[in-house]
């Protein structure tokens, strides 16, 4: 499984997301941080183990930086070819792989038929 490891001062470490595919964990090096979960939020702290799976909105998951100094964590996760990601907050589904990177709004729904002959 593929690792990273993150250091960041700014406030979210992405937007609040879903995944498709791929299962994620991360270990807090630091402290004073806030995960969100589906529609909890929890304090962590360094030493935390985070586990992401796959899933819906109940699974959406972002850490936050609510303090002034440098929020560090590591990350593990399968890394799969393909992913498709759904962004609870702002209503949008991402479709990555294979060099797509796609974005659009979940309120701009198309039909399967759509423009097909």
């Amino acid at each position: 499984m593929p690792c990273a490891s993150a250091r960041f001062s700014a406030r979210r470490t992405s937007a609040i997301h879903t995944t498709s595919f791929r299962q994620a964990s991360a270990l807090a090096l630091s402290t004073a941080r806030t995960l969100r979960y589906g529609e909890e939020t929890r304090k962590i702290r360094a030493g935390d183990v985070i586990c992401c799976p796959i899933g819906g909105p109940e699974t959406a998951h972002q850490i936050v930086n609510d303090s002034d100094a440098e929020l560090a964590y590591l990350s593990v996760s399968t890394m799969m070819p393909a992913e498709v990601c759904e962004y609870p907050d702002s209503k949008k589904v991402g479709a990555f792989g294979g060099g797509l990177r796609h974005m659009t709004s979940t309120d701009h729904h198309v039909d399967y038929w759509t423009d097909e002959v």
